[in-house]
């Protein structure tokens, strides 16, 4: 396997380039790109490293036991359920105060999902509900 490549560039590009390697007294176009990634905070990758992100694409809280608890829904589960598909944090709160949080999911399009996510709270009887809509891009 050769150690030298060629790439297409616009002729124009090209014109720019030989400028620039004659202004820097450089022979080649190797010193010339490998001098404008160091000028640039660029990097020359040897080997390709691969970063995955989170698997948890929402944390649903509630109130269990005296502590704060979470229901992680994750991006496959996004991806593979349904519309009107629902995640409760906690599907049977036993005490008579709690805070739970559920999420349904609401429309799909490509690699966007958009849930409504609500907040229930119950103190002394009283019930409270907070409602937000999230958006999660499944990219």
């Amino acid at each position: 396997m050769s150690e030298i490549t060629t790439i297409q560039i616009k002729k124009n590009t090209k014109e720019k380039l030989d400028l620039l390697k004659k202004n820097n007294d450089l022979k080649s176009y190797d010193e010339l790109i490998r001098k404008l990634l160091d000028q640039n905070a660029g990097s020359i990758v040897e080997d390709v490293i691969t970063i995955n992100r989170d698997s948890t694409a929402l944390s649903l809280k509630y109130w269990d036991d005296d502590n704060f608890k979470s229901y992680d829904v994750t991006f496959q589960e996004l991806k593979v359920e349904p519309v009107g598909t629902v995640f409760t944090a906690n599907p049977k709160p036993v005490a008579d105060n709690f805070v739970n949080s559920i999420a349904e999911i609401v429309m799909k399009k490509g690699d966007d999902v958009v849930l409504l996510v609500k907040e229930i709270s119950c103190t002394d009887g009283k019930v409270d509900s907070i409602s937000s809509v999230v958006h999660v891009n499944l990219f």
